[in-house]
């Protein structure tokens, strides 16, 4: 027969400098739910069971009496030694911190409002500026004024589609320059040819109003 003995004094001094807030304890249940010997003397009481909460792996206990006053804890298998360990807080202080963390997270959560709010109107502007312009110059376009390009002050593929569009309206502008140029030459042909043909031409609207004639009608008719 093997006896085996340890002593865990210097366990229960480590657990005994964790101190879960200024109050709080660290307490090791053994299998049947108690606390081991040296582990809570004179903080927990004799009377003391096991919740039945405890009858699972892990978990919340939101209230404990202890000789120190009524406690929360949260416990947690150790299952290489069949043990459960078990962390005590007092619930005043407990319930404080959890009232101080809830206005530090509103705090946090309005500073973070703040910066967002900005940020966001900021990027919303730089996203909807530059289609706002591009839209500006559709409708231009649609109007025949090609002489106005969009800003180019977007960026990424908005810019890309700046600079695209503003290429697209410069070739558009120099085919109707060519298109006007290519119809006053033919203009200036067909009234040279006009003016200069032997024949009388006489031009007049469904009124009966005469608009044109050339040199051999006004010859003619003698005006």
């Amino acid at each position: 027969v093997l006896y085996a003995v340890f002593d865990l004094g210097a366990l229960w001094k480590r657990l005994g400098a964790l101190k879960p807030g200024r109050a709080g304890r660290v307490v090791v249940l053994g299998e049947d739910g108690r606390p081991l010997k040296g582990s809570a003397e004179g903080f927990l009481p004799d009377a003391w069971r096991p919740p039945t909460r405890l009858s699972a792996e892990g978990g919340w206990l939101p209230d404990i009496p202890t000789t120190s006053g009524r406690m929360v804890g949260a416990f947690a298998d150790a299952p290489s030694v069949h043990w459960r360990v078990l962390s005590l807080q007092p619930r005043d202080e407990a319930l404080s911190v959890g009232s101080e963390f809830a206005g530090r997270a509103a705090a946090f959560l309005l500073l973070l409002a703040g910066l967002v709010g900005p940020l966001a109107a900021w990027f919303a502007a730089r996203l909807t500026d530059p289609i706002r312009s591009l839209l500006a110059g559709a409708e231009r376009a649609a109007n025949n004024d090609l002489s106005t390009p969009v800003p180019e002050l977007a960026w990424g593929e908005l810019k890309r589609l700046a600079v695209a569009f503003n290429t697209m309206i410069g070739r558009l502008r120099e085919v109707q320059d060519l298109h006007i140029e290519r119809t006053l030459e033919e203009k200036s042909r067909v009234d040279a040819l006009v003016r200069t043909i032997p024949d009388g031409i006489v031009l007049a609207g469904f009124d009966g109003r005469v608009t044109f004639t050339n040199a051999s009608a006004s010859e003619m008719l003698g005006r």
